[in-house]
């Protein structure tokens, strides 16, 4: 993507995307595909039935943005009851939670049948869905690990391997143009045994986990069994974007794109060996939570120049100053001798959290200021709004389904 300049008259966005994206915008068609059993027969069923019921009007961003906001409402629940994820929760929270999750996977797939139906689809609708999903699979991961108390190194590795599965299916679909879902797969399989669990969790607790088959407790045998999912679900992508032909052409490598997640990973997982008893315990959430905003930030990337046709160019501005924080707690103690001032191990200690949390904050910042400005371009040359439909698009929907504004009120 190009250098953002200054957009006038709203200096705080960017102008990220030239004419020549614009212009790819109208040219762009979504291409999906999703083979889980689960889905084919039971799910879309209800999902087909249940669209029926949203109003006409409803835009089909501001149902995402719903099912979003449930999503984060059912994770801040658990951060308030839950400081650490080895803390108990109400009974009535992980219920809530099941619910919101519920509701959530019901509004993801609402939303796209909503602008279909209404034809109002457009590549905004797919940056803000995907967007949003890849904002919400941190949480949903760091609630289930809560759920069955895993151990807080396990909950990282759980996070990133989850939200590097989302990452790997943005790629795949950068690589191939369609995007594919297998016959098991996260988005519908996943999301309803996390449901399962958390129900299980309501009813009868969180140490039920603790119980043990042929001497393995319980949360152990489903971390391996997501773990083995989850490793299968990579190797599909992999697979996919090295066999299927190539589509964004304008980049030559297929694994270049894998390039910024990848670091991402491997610098974070270094500072926690280096301070695990600081990031982990009571900041895990942080530490997980800025891994999926950085994985996150740059699936926005990945999806925007796929839907524009612009070149991916492998930005480290965002993982710059991580590399930095590393390079400080690393360096620090071994030239510490030379420095002018006295500098301790444990003061050393005391600032990594700080540190961190501070990058989370910028990380986020940086990332609702690329999103918000590409909407902000994307919606004015589409001549569309973001979270609701334009005039024109309410009477185009109300005749499509045979509405009256009087029925719809």
């Amino acid at each position: 993507m190009s250098f953002p300049t200054a957009w006038q008259p709203i200096p705080w966005l960017y102008r990220y995307l030239d004419e020549p994206a614009l212009s790819a915008i109208g040219q762009y068609t979504y291409k999906a595909e999703d083979h889980s059993l689960m889905a084919k027969y039971i799910m879309q069923p209800f999902w087909n039935r249940m669209v029926t019921f949203l109003p006409a009007t409803i835009a089909a961003n501001m149902i995402t943005l719903i099912g979003f906001v449930i999503n984060v409402s059912a994770f801040s629940l658990t951060c308030y009851y839950a400081p650490t994820l080895q803390d108990d929760c109400p009974s009535w929270v992980w219920f809530f939670a099941a619910a919101a999750l519920f509701t959530y996977q019901l509004l993801d797939a609402l939303d796209g049948k909503q602008a279909r139906r209404t034809q109002t689809s457009s590549p905004v609708g797919e940056l803000f869905d995907h967007g949003c999903d890849a904002l919400s699979t941190p949480m949903i991961c760091l609630t289930l690990c809560n759920a069955l108390r895993s151990p807080d190194y396990l909950a990282f590795a759980y996070t990133a391997m989850i939200s590097g599965g989302f990452y790997l299916a943005q790629w795949e679909q950068f690589n191939t143009g369609n995007f594919v879902l297998g016959y098991i797969n996260g988005p519908t399989d996943g999301v309803l045994i996390n449901i399962m669990i958390l129900l299980f969790t309501g009813i009868y607790g969180q140490d039920f986990w603790k119980n043990t088959v042929y001497g393995y407790p319980l949360w152990q045998l489903l971390n391996v069994g997501i773990a083995l999912l989850a490793a299968l679900t990579f190797t599909v992508n992999v697979l996919h974007a090295l066999t299927l032909p190539k589509q964004h052409k304008v980049y030559n490598s297929r694994f270049g794109t894998l390039v910024p997640g990848f670091e991402a990973v491997c610098v974070l997982t270094i500072l926690i060996v280096r301070f695990p008893g600081e990031l982990l315990n009571r900041n895990t959430r942080i530490v997980a939570g800025l891994l999926g905003v950085l994985l996150c930030y740059t699936a926005t990337r990945l999806t925007v120049s796929r839907v524009t046709r612009m070149k991916f160019k492998v930005n480290f501005s965002l993982l710059g100053p991580l590399h930095l924080i590393v390079f400080v707690f690393f360096m620090l103690p071994s030239v510490s001798e030379s420095l002018p001032f006295a500098l301790e191990e444990e003061t050393l200690r005391s600032w990594v959290v700080p540190s961190v949390t501070i990058y989370l904050f910028l990380a986020v910042y940086f990332y609702l200021h690329l999103v918000l400005s590409i909407f902000h371009q994307m919606t004015k040359y589409l001549g569309i709004n973001l979270l609701t439909m334009t005039p024109t698009q309410r009477t185009r929907a109300l005749e499509l389904l045979n509405c009256s504004p009087r029925k719809t009120k």
